[in-house]
């Protein structure tokens, strides 16, 4: 492991853009350049990465994903877990998975995740909100179609959305608004996660039509020193073969399969995922071997509903970025 970049803790809703903005702005590099860090050379061996966007006020984790890139298949995913999963990841009381980070620091999450879901985490990246404001407001802003329009207003957390609907050209403040809007869902974070997916591969068919290299470089420099990671820079530099080439349909972006379900009258609201449809996902797309869950640390059995979601299948949705950027995803409105 190389020294971490920056121990600033992270905000809000980074979604991986300072990854895919990273392994893109490295091909831009002279090779002679390339070559003083790292000999040339391939990976033949899948790579995932826990992916971290943590509230500095409330220090959960809003945003928490796998990416994913598999060089053999010419193929790369980013797995969303609904922030308020069930996980008994301490002795504490607080469940929601978004609370693990705080509990077991990055690397502790990497190895919890690594063990129940049993993937190998090679790695973490911890972003910042204002990281993601720049390198959107770097790049120029994103073309987005928004379902419907979205406004909301909430004084303690100093929010305001107000954006139309259709089609728009969203800089960086806008963006934020954008990724951060659940109110106006009928499944709320899970409607926030979808809207996440339109936005990600509006930005990855930007990254992948720009001949503006420099452009690339100006947003991984405005973000580099807001990065927290552990990932090796010669890592990095192998990624970028696997990535400059892919193809926008071999981009997946799945959220991990389940239901929300709140066990008493007077508690809290919990996603409790589902066993078997969790195990299929990890299976077929991140290429893991073993049993998912095998301590049952996704589950409390003392709970009726949380016995059914668990040992029930549901459907998984896992659309690329140019069925999402072509169809968009239908998010029920409120």
């Amino acid at each position: 492991m190389i020294r971490k970049i920056n121990k600033k803790l992270i905000a809000v809703v980074a979604l991986a853009m300072a990854l895919v903005l990273a392994v893109s702005a490295v091909v831009s590099f002279p090779s002679d350049k390339i070559t003083d860090v790292i000999k040339e050379q391939e990976t033949e061996t899948r790579r995932s990465y826990l992916i971290l966007g943590k509230d500095k006020v409330s220090g959960l984790c809003d945003v928490i994903m796998i990416g994913s890139v598999d060089p053999v298949g010419d193929s790369a995913i980013l797995l969303q877990i609904p922030r308020d999963t069930y996980a008994v990841y301490s002795e504490k009381g607080y469940r929601k998975l978004n609370g693990a980070l705080n509990t077991l620091g990055a690397e502790g999450f990497c190895e919890f995740i690594s063990k129940n879901f049993g993937v190998a985490i090679d790695g973490y990246l911890l972003f910042d909100l204002e990281v993601f404001k720049r390198a959107v407001d770097a790049i120029g802003g994103v073309d987005v179609d928004l379902p419907f329009d979205m406004d909301y207003d909430d004084p303690y957390q100093g929010l305001s959305i107000h954006l139309d609907a259709g089609r728009q050209h969203l800089d960086g403040a806008e963006a934020e608004k954008f990724v951060r809007y659940r109110s106006g869902y009928v499944r709320g974070d899970l409607g926030r996660l979808d809207a996440q997916k339109i936005f990600m591969s509006a930005l990855f068919k930007k990254l992948l039509e720009t001949d503006d290299r420099g452009m690339i470089v100006k947003a991984v420099l405005s973000v580099i020193g807001d990065l927290e990671t552990d990932i090796p820079l010669a890592e990095i530099w192998e990624l970028v073969g696997v990535t400059k080439g892919l193809d926008p349909q071999s981009f997946l972006m799945v959220t991990l399969p389940g239901e929300d379900t709140r066990p008493t009258e007077n508690g809290a609201w919990f996603y409790v995922l589902s066993q078997k449809s969790t195990e299929r996902v990890i299976s077929e797309y991140l290429g893991g071997g073993g049993v998912f869950d095998p301590e049952r640390r996704f589950t409390n059995d003392k709970y009726e509903s949380f016995r059914k979601i668990y040992g029930s299948e549901a459907d998984i949705f896992a659309p690329n970025a140019v069925e999402i950027e072509k169809n968009g995803i239908d998010i029920q409105k409120r």
